[in-house]
């Protein structure tokens, strides 16, 4: 490690162990006597500085699988080993994590983006996140992906039912538990795994709430618990649903077998076939009624930021996207004041 004079400044170069390269710094200084000061705080620093421990992609992959299976929700460990089989289809697994930059990870997502890319910016969310743990783990200093913007998707505005379409679809299912569980979803905007993992517990009919919380079998998308006003069309469904129980405090309140909740592709899988054969928007999906219930609610003038603790996001920026639907809302409030004016 030694000081050299470049452009008026003095600059360090030294060795980067963990890089197994030369590096140089420039210190900022002009004076020979700064210089040194700043020689002997940086030799401080890279002496006192944590070394990383050595680990392949591969292995950390695992790793952080494994941490994922036991603090995140089944659907987004299926996104992480998603994410890390494209990465590693195209990296060698054996690759230390150190040496994984940002010029590697830049060119595979362009060719990525060009395939699909919906599924670039759901791998590099994904990525970046897990890096970010990567870091704490002392196991790289950078997130190599900190840097590494994606050229922005144009947002399509989400689909949802109308009440007339939605009880049109019902007309076609004949589970009645598959219809309770779409109610469910229209009235409440839960998602899917949370409507499956509702139990009677997390139901206060007297107060007239549903709790949306975090179990030992489950966690929300958010990590957050939220509570949900219970609608009357919903309390009618729930209170029809209890004489079919024997324990209340437990229970799913939708399961094939006692203690034994429905899967997620089969319920989405009947509600899809009912919207074919509804012969409405053949675009419409299981996810939709959660889209519906925001819609009806930003249209009755209800504010973004209360569908936002409604609906459990992280981040009204995920909320914004019925941003459209506000707008509208009070559009027609000024045209009525403008009908008024007229009259007068």
């Amino acid at each position: 490690m030694f000081l050299f004079k470049r452009s008026g400044y003095y600059q360090i170069q030294y060795f980067d162990e963990i890089d197994n390269k030369i590096k140089r710094k420039s210190t900022g200084q002009k004076t020979k006597q700064d210089a040194l000061k700043y020689l002997s705080e940086f030799r401080e620093n890279q002496k006192n500085k944590p070394r990383s421990e050595t680990i392949s992609l591969f292995r950390f992959r695992k790793e952080y699988e494994t941490f994922a299976s036991l603090n995140f929700s089944k659907k987004h460990t299926q996104n992480i080993k998603l994410a890390f089989d494209k990465l590693l289809g195209y990296i060698k697994p054996d690759l230390p994590l150190t040496k994984l930059n940002g010029r590697i990870l830049e060119t595979f997502f362009s060719e990525y983006f060009q395939r699909s890319k919906y599924g670039a910016s759901l791998i590099h969310r994904v990525l970046n996140s897990s890096f970010n743990k990567a870091v704490k783990w002392n196991y790289i200093e950078v997130n190599p992906l900190s840097k590494i913007k994606l050229p922005k998707i144009p947002r399509n505005n989400p689909i949802f039912v109308t009440i007339e379409e939605f009880y049109e679809i019902m007309k076609f299912v004949d589970s009645q538990d598959l219809k309770d569980i779409y109610i469910f979803g229209f009235f409440t905007g839960c998602r899917l795994s949370e409507i499956l993992n509702t139990k009677w517990s997390n139901v206060n009919l007297s107060d007239g709430i549903i709790k949306v919380s975090n179990s030992e079998t489950f966690t929300t998308k958010s990590k957050k618990e939220r509570i949900i006003p219970i609608s009357m069309a919903l309390k009618e469904m729930l209170i029809f649903r209890i004489p079919k129980i024997q324990r209340i405090d437990d229970e799913y309140i939708f399961y094939k077998l006692p203690g034994v909740p429905y899967l997620p592709n089969y319920v989405s899988h009947n509600f899809k076939k009912a919207v074919k054969q509804a012969k409405v928007n053949q675009s419409l999906h299981m996810h939709s009624l959660r889209h519906s219930f925001a819609s009806r609610l930003v249209q009755n003038g209800v504010s973004l930021y209360v569908v936002k603790e409604l609906l459990g996001h992280a981040d009204v920026s995920t909320t914004q996207q019925y941003s459209h639907l506000q707008k509208e809302h009070l559009q027609n409030a000024i045209d009525q004041l403008d009908k008024i004016s007229k009259i007068g």
